[in-house]
């Protein structure tokens, strides 16, 4: 038994019909030494039955084990068993040996490809071996029986490729496996050259044959389980074999060379059989050559099977239409394209008994005479825009050798446009809502025309609003700041407009012009993006659509950022704080700002900066308040805005020979650091480096101390410090980095 988990089973009964689940409770013990038995219970497995699975791996080599076991129900114990006695075996085998006459391993190409040979395992002298696992290239998982205990196996194993592995490992009766050996060899490629030409089910198909091993005279070709046959080297060339797929689905073809009587090389192929009809075009066939709208053409269908008498296709996956076929199973679809762009033509066959084969797909490209037009800004669907309102219109074609677009809005004149390369943009302003109607045509090189494209497109008679104070999409002023808004008609007969600005919700209403025009002014409050909606009316009450019309009212106020804020105190006092601050007022050219009710100081606006940087020294703990606000060219001045922050009581900390975050001194540099107070009473400094031991050093009575320290390793470090006052309170911790130079 070898030294790994096995099942102990027990079977129970009990003159108690009421019982009928059984449990069984195990004990094992090594022979001659009952002190080491050990007691498990088992779990149910079948009712009357009960198992365990006992480690036998934790008894040495040689041990005789006994095992024991009785059966227990809900009320009682049965008596134990008569012990059983097993012995382990945990003697892994020898690792065999693998040799081939016809395939050694000496580096050396022997045989062939598809030439079969014969492996002998042989169990190196373990007496016990009872068969043998092999496999390629890695793991070992097929099996071979040894004849009896210590014998040899032979393995008759054919080789494809031109370097070759089998990997082998042998077993014995106690299931010990042996450690695995890997037995490369090489073999000579002379296996066949085959291409196979499929012509579908039952149809005449071939196998081109071409060999490079000299002396070969014949080769031999078998399809499935049928018999081989032979047939004589072609010296001219590749020997053409026909043949015949009598069933679809994957078939096995092995073709084999033989130099008279000796098999030389083989070769096997899995190929796959079906019934697709083909489908051949000399006018569709991408990319070679593309179809053209109004151009006829034609597709020939040649069947995959015999039988056929019809084919059943769709372009685009519409209704299938049917043609007939031709005695030989061919069909002729004469087809005329009317559109351009990707066809998709789905093909399937038919045949006498019924039979349906498989979907063919083809694909290929249509051009389209006529020039594609598109435009992002006036769509083919629904209505955009608006009278007055520019958009760009994309000109494009399939077609070669283009010299120009002419093209025309309504009734206007015919106008010229040169591509780039084939394609070519105009920007056109829509004079009237509605319908309307743009047309292009390309000029080719030879002086010839294409067939007209129309492109009609909706414009919306919804009013449309302009304002130079205030554009849209823009930014405009300022809250407070008033600017103009024209409304133009998108229709004739307006006689008002009613407008609401959003963050207001009123409507308001005023009168349209002679002209059908009106000016309005509005002073917005808000800053931000603002929507204007406007609508007009005719005299008969006739509502437009809406126009909403978005601007953006510039925020005068300046935003002050920093790492200082009102929630957490930062530094102390003598500390440097830093805050950006930025308008959206670009007529500001100077910052003014005061720092807790102090004079104004000013600085110049940085003109390619998002925020301009404004540094202050601290002078109190606690509350603070910096107060900014812009000033332009002119003199006027932004509203103030006023940023409350903390600052905190942590002492400030410098060193000439180390400073904050720079590479500086060496190992064994003794480096001064002067500690200042953050905040006024300070009488002492603790100060600790890395996870080394506090040091406290007394404050002069300016609240300044000095400390030395000295490296004794490069790389980096953080100094904490924090001050006490003479009543013993502690002030917040200063945390400085700095960095010891490597040499």
């Amino acid at each position: 038994m070898g030294p790994r988990n096995h099942g102990l089973m027990v079977k129970g009964a009990d003159a108690d019909s009421n019982d009928s689940t059984y449990r069984g409770q195990f004990a094992a013990w090594p022979v001659g030494h009952e002190d080491q038995r050990a007691e498990q219970f088992g779990y149910s497995y079948g009712g009357a039955l009960s198992k365990l699975d006992w480690d036998m791996s934790q008894y040495p080599h040689g041990t005789v084990v006994a095992w024991t076991a009785r059966a227990y129900d809900d009320h009682d114990f049965s008596p134990w068993a008569e012990p059983c006695y097993v012995k382990v075996d945990a003697q892994r085998p020898a690792a065999p040996v693998v040799t081939s006459e016809k395939y050694p391993n000496d580096g050396l190409p022997h045989g062939g490809s598809g030439v079969p040979g014969t492996f002998t395992f042989k169990a190196n002298g373990s007496p016990d071996v009872v068969g043998y696992y092999w496999g390629r290239f890695g793991d070992a998982y097929h099996y071979i029986p040894a004849p009896s205990p210590g014998a040899d196996v032979t393995l008759e194993y054919t080789p494809t490729s031109f370097s070759d592995s089998l990997s082998v490992r042998s077993v014995d009766s106690a299931s010990n496996s042996s450690e695995t050996v890997h037995y490369e060899f090489r073999v000579k490629s002379t296996a066949p050259q085959v291409e196979v030409t499929m012509a579908g089910i039952g149809l005449p198909s071939k196998l081109a044959v071409s060999t490079n091993v000299e002396g070969v005279t014949e080769f031999g070709y078998r399809i499935g389980d049928g018999a081989e046959a032979r047939v004589p080297v072609n010296p001219d060339g590749p020997t053409e074999i026909p043949v015949t797929f009598a069933e679809g689905g994957l078939v096995k073809v092995e073709v084999r060379s033989y130099a008279g009587s000796e098999l030389v090389g083989g070769y096997t192929e899995n190929v796959s059989v079906r019934d697709l009809p083909t489908v051949e075009s000399d006018d569709f066939d991408f990319p070679e050559h593309d179809g053209v709208v109004d151009r006829p053409g034609t597709f020939t269908f040649r069947p995959g099977r015999t039988g056929v008498v019809a084919y059943e296709y769709t372009f685009g996956g519409g209704d299938l239409l049917r043609i007939d076929a031709a005695a030989d199973g061919t069909a002729v679809l004469r087809w005329t394209p009317t559109e351009g762009g990707w066809h998709v033509l789905n093909v399937r066959s038919i045949s006498a008994d019924g039979t349906v084969s498989e979907t063919q797909e083809r694909q290929f490209n249509v051009i389209d005479t006529k020039p594609y037009v598109s435009s992002s800004t006036y769509y083919e669907n629904g209505a955009w825009g608006g009278v007055g309102i520019p958009g760009e219109f994309n000109f494009d074609t399939g077609m070669p050798d283009v010299d120009a677009y002419l093209y025309r809005l309504n009734d206007g004149p015919e106008q010229i446009v040169d591509p780039d390369y084939s394609w070519a943009r105009v920007t056109l302003t829509p004079d009237r809502s509605g319908s309307n109607t743009l047309t292009v045509r390309t000029r080719f090189q030879d002086g010839s025309f294409s067939p007209t494209r129309t492109y009609t497109f909706e414009v919306s008679d919804a009013p449309v609003v302009t304002s130079e104070d205030y554009p849209e999409n823009g930014e405009g002023g300022q809250p407070g700041q008033t600017g103009r808004f024209t409304f133009n008609p998108g229709r004739s007969g307006v006689t008002e407009y009613r407008y609401v600005l959003e963050y207001t919700g009123e409507e308001q209403v005023v009168a349209a012009g002679a002209d059908g025009r009106a000016t309005v002014e509005i002073t917005p409050t808000h800053s931000g993006y603002t929507l204007l909606t406007v609508t007009s009316r005719t005299a008969d009450g006739t509502v437009s659509p809406e126009r909403r019309y978005y601007f953006r009212v510039r925020d005068a106020r300046v935003n002050v950022s920093s790492a200082y804020d009102e929630y957490s105190p930062r530094g102390g006092i003598g500390s440097v704080g830093t805050f950006g601050v930025y308008t959206e007022i670009s007529e500001v050219t100077t910052f003014e700002y005061q720092l807790n009710g102090g004079a104004w100081q000013s600085v110049p606006k940085k003109p390619d900066a998002l925020a301009t940087d404004i540094t202050v020294t601290m002078d109190r703990n606690g509350a603070n308040l910096i107060s900014v606000r812009g000033r332009t060219a002119a003199g006027d001045y932004t509203p103030q805005t006023d940023y409350p922050f903390l600052v905190g009581t942590a002492p400030l900390v410098s060193s000439g020979t180390y400073p904050a975050d720079r590479w500086s001194g060496g190992v064994g540099v003794a480096g001064e650091f002067t500690f200042t107070q953050g905040s006024p009473g300070v009488t002492e400094f603790e100060y600790t480096v890395e996870d080394g031991q506090p040091v406290t050093v007394a404050a002069n009575a300016a609240g300044v101390a000095t400390a030395t320290f000295t490296p004794t390793s490069a790389g980096s470090y953080s100094m904490r410090v924090r001050g006490r006052t003479a009543d013993g309170v502690w002030t917040d911790t200063t945390s400085y980095y700095f960095l010891v130079n490597y040499s």
